[in-house]
């Protein structure tokens, strides 16, 4: 089973194939990753061979294809694809790094998540040995260390502008910037090894730990994922309350951004302090529906855990139009103050055809004027019965992201009440399943790739299953990974040291959800 199609390459036609499908219509990268054979798998028995796998969308069509090179467990080695998208970059230091595939003619094949001096030992085979592991921590933290280290300047997690854990090393010349290279993997957690170990039950609590902030869409698209590859269809009333509590986890992600981030960028502590507190309604109206307020585990294969409590859509009435109410006043004080709004503008500008090109997604790519949101491009039918209406924006920069993200708040509080209206009567989980076996349930053989929209892009699964009850192969597509790439390409255009911070801001990476 497959819910896209699969194009065969090899290292030689690679490069050419991908100018070809993009050519088509496959505009957009979303990754770049591998599957390990071993001769012992119950995927394809006696394989042993790596897969370079590429994931490609066609937004009009909104088609999925992947293209597999088939390569030597012994010395596996691609061309890069750089030349095709940029986006690749990352994603082909990442399987370097946990794979071990050489990528031909790759700038910088230095290690991205993992440190810098790791030995030649890669996590994601499946023949991997902790014991193995050796790091030599006087290596350079990167190539811009590497060669010019009394020239560096590191703006690293310690830094009181920085955005969690997350940095940089900087070649300046004065305040201006003339080189970058970002540095991640500070909370690098092997969510798609655990995802491998753990059984598909277990994995709702380990893949909500993809980003904190935003942990609800990751459950979905999880469940989604085993739904399809279980042949599992969803009772509708579940569809809604998914709606409704991705839409609330949404609110709760972005008034996080609004004020921490975001106020706390311009030290604007009413809006800042505004934001947590009324965070704090839709906390409680999360809290009411799944019983947690940072963490959930309320989407599940087959529905949700309980249905909707009594009295949830007074409260959700009560709390949601009070939001509502004040969002105009978040849009004075934020968007329309004349300072902020001059030092937002221009800041950290994207084209469309930049923003595609380096797989951004979510606000970042919708506020350069491209329409694509997976609630509506993946024609999810709950999402299409409410009249989603996708937010955008032409500007491109921090302002144009800012008042991207305040639209997408008006509506998920529309979807949430009309959702609520709409809720049909029935079950909330599927009639087959039953919680205590559910931990030995095995999945058939098979293959899917589950996306959806995060609160800050594209999310996706990449789920093989060797007929168990664990997955075989568990890739992550974060959006942060890929926009977070976005900052450092921004940078090198000649950016200034003091717009870190607030570029950060505006584009709301998560740093759990782009090291994964």
């Amino acid at each position: 089973m497959a819910s896209f199609e699969k194009i065969a390459a090899s290292p030689e036609t690679l490069v050419d194939t991908m100018r070809g499908l993009k050519a088509s219509g496959f505009t957009f990268l979303e990754f770049m990753s591998a599957v390990d054979y071993i001769p012992k798998n119950r995927v394809e028995p006696g394989a042993n061979r790596i897969d370079a796998t590429y994931m490609l969308w066609n937004p009009a069509a909104n088609e999925q294809k992947m293209v597999v090179v088939p390569l030597s467990r012994d010395n596996p080695s691609v061309p890069t694809v750089m030349p095709v998208w940029e986006g690749a970059n990352w994603h082909e230091r990442e399987a370097h790094e946990l794979f071990g595939i050489d990528i031909k003619g790759h700038p910088n094949p230095r290690h991205l998540l993992l440190a810098e001096g790791w030995n030649d030992t890669y996590p994601l085979r499946k023949d991997f040995n902790v014991d193995d592991v050796e790091i030599d921590w006087n290596v350079p933290t990167s190539k811009l260390a590497e060669g010019n280290p009394e020239r560096v300047y590191h703006f690293a997690v310690q830094h009181p502008g920085a955005h969690g854990p997350q940095g940089f090393d900087l070649l300046l010349n004065g305040n201006t910037i003339v080189d970058a290279e970002a540095r991640i993997g500070y909370v690098h957690r092997t969510l798609e090894k655990i995802g491998e170990q753990r059984n598909y039950y277990q994995n709702i609590l380990n893949m909500e730990r993809g980003c904190i902030m935003c942990g609800m869409p990751y459950i979905d698209v999880w469940a989604r994922a085993v739904e399809e590859l279980l042949g599992v269809e969803v009772p509708e009333k579940a569809k809604y309350l998914r709606l409704i509590a991705v839409e609330l986890n949404r609110l709760s992600s972005h008034l996080l951004w609004m004020g921490p981030q975001q106020g706390g960028d311009f030290a604007y502590m009413p809006v800042m302090m505004w934001a947590i507190g009324d965070r704090e309604k839709v906390l409680d109206l999360l809290e009411a529906l799944t019983g947690g307020r940072i963490t959930f585990a309320y989407i599940r294969p087959g529905g949700v855990r309980w249905d909707i409590p009594e009295g949830f859509r007074d409260m959700a009435e009560k709390n949601l139009r009070y939001l509502e109410y004040r969002l105009p006043m978040y849009e004075e004080m934020m968007f329309r103050q004349p300072i902020i709004k001059e030092r937002l503008t221009g800041l950290g500008k994207l084209t469309p055809g930049e923003a595609v090109g380096l797989g951004v997604s979510g606000p970042s790519l919708r506020a350069t004027g491209v329409a694509h949101d997976t609630r509506k491009d993946a024609h999810i039918p709950i999402y299409e019965d409410l009249g989603f209406r996708i937010v955008t924006q032409t500007g491109g920069d921090g302002w144009a992201r800012g008042m991207v993200r305040l639209g997408e708040m008006k509506e998920s509080i529309r979807l949430i009440l009309d959702a609520l209206d709409r809720l049909p009567p029935g079950n909330s989980e599927a009639d087959l399943f039953n919680r205590k076996a559910m931990p030995w349930m095995k999945v058939p053989v098979g293959e899917t790739y589950a996306v959806t929209e995060s609160c800050r892009g594209r999310l996706g699964i990449h789920l093989v299953s060797d007929g168990t009850n664990k997955a075989y192969r568990t890739k992550i597509r974060g959006p942060s990974f890929s926009n977070m790439y976005a900052v450092e390409h921004i940078l090198k255009k000649g950016s200034y040291l003091y717009d870190i911070p607030a570029l950060i801001g505006s584009m709301d990476t998560c740093p759990a959800d782009m090291d994964r």
